[in-house]
């Protein structure tokens, strides 16, 4: 019986492309122990759905156990424990319940608990929903006309793959996910409009009963102090930052213009020139796709993939970035006839 929730190690923030191997640990359990002697569910998911609180995943699993029959005592017995030793009697009899349930009727526990959509594979976005869904965010990120600039830029390659393939393809949705990336960056008057939409407030309410204060830890641009190598330090601010928030994500469609306070910054006139840099290779590889090199042409149209982070952090990545891009860039000139018409 396997509860498979997963918790991330701290290996994650030392490597941003770490991933739990979920699914070969579950093919090394299975042929150890054999597919009809093993149940993998999402114990930890469940129990939060049902209950409000993960602890309740550990009776869960041992209420699936015993109608699996691994246990040497009866049901009976293990509730008439769970009575005597008097912590949360309620809560952990109802969680064996249901751990039972859901060994029995797995798809209806799901079902219950608000996890229909889990049990089963999410139909995937073509690219032209991909594109959809993206520009309607950027739409609210900044205006319409920014999502416009976005289709637009799209546009090329979109014709190319058609041209190539019939249909928009693993190429029109690397671009569309690529220049997204580049085009919708957390900046200040992003993160602001995050904390002000309502989400991030339902999330406290949901989480908490009684919020004392809310702060905030901040690394300001342009009054950022800095470390011993120059980098910018978080500070600390209070609630009242808030109703700064509120104005910052209300005045966003200031953003990029000359009277941007932010947008004369180092980091963000590099953004603006990835994007402008992005697009520019987007018109020019749809005029060298071909068939024989679509593969690698998803991967050059990926490269802003690795471009994460903020600061120097930001400009680590951004250095490797450059790196993939030039090397596959030459694969491509050494593999195409046309390789004239991409400009370096």
């Amino acid at each position: 019986m396997v509860n498979t929730a997963e918790v991330m190690p701290g290996d994650f923030t030392r490597d941003a492309d770490f991933s739990l191997p979920s699914e070969r640990i579950k093919r090394a359990i299975v042929k150890a122990a054999g597919s009809e002697r093993t149940t993998f569910f999402d114990a930890a998911l469940t129990a939060n759905r049902l209950f409000g609180n993960a602890v309740a995943a550990n009776m869960f699993m041992l209420g699936i156990a015993c109608q699996r029959g691994a246990l040497p005592v009866s049901a009976g017995a293990v509730e008439k424990a769970i009575e005597l030793n008097g912590q949360a009697v309620a809560m952990n009899i109802d969680a064996f319940r249901w751990g039972r349930r859901a060994a029995h009727e797995p798809e209806a526990v799901l079902a219950l608990a608000g996890e229909a959509q889990n049990a089963e594979t999410a139909s995937p976005q073509t690219p032209e929903e991909l594109i959809a869904h993206r520009a309607r965010h950027l739409a609210t990120y900044q205006n319409a006309a920014y999502a416009a600039r976005y289709r637009e830029a799209l546009s090329p390659l979109i014709a190319a793959e058609m041209r190539v393939s019939g249909t928009p393809g693993a190429a029109t949705e690397a671009a569309a996910r690529s220049l997204f990336k580049l085009m919708a960056i957390k900046d200040e008057y992003e993160v602001a409009r995050l904390y002000t939409d309502g989400r991030f407030k339902e999330k406290l309410e949901a989480q908490f009963e009684d919020i004392e204060r809310v702060e905030y830890h901040l690394a300001p641009p342009l009054f950022a102090p800095k470390d011993s190598r120059g980098r910018s330090r978080k500070v600390r601010f209070g609630s009242y930052m808030g109703h700064v928030f509120r104005i910052l994500a209300a005045v966003r469609g200031v953003r990029g213009r000359w009277f941007d306070p932010f947008s004369h910054t180092t980091e963000r006139r590099i953004e603006r020139g990835l994007v402008n840099t992005y697009m520019a290779e987007i018109e020019q590889i749809a005029t060298l796709l071909e068939p024989s090199n679509l593969s690698t042409v998803v991967d050059f149209l990926s490269y802003p993939e690795l471009i994460r982070g903020f600061g120097h952090v930001k400009q680590s990545a951004l250095n490797s970035s450059s790196e993939k891009k030039n090397k596959i860039m030459n694969q491509l000139k050494s593999s195409s006839g046309s390789a004239e018409r991409f400009a370096a």
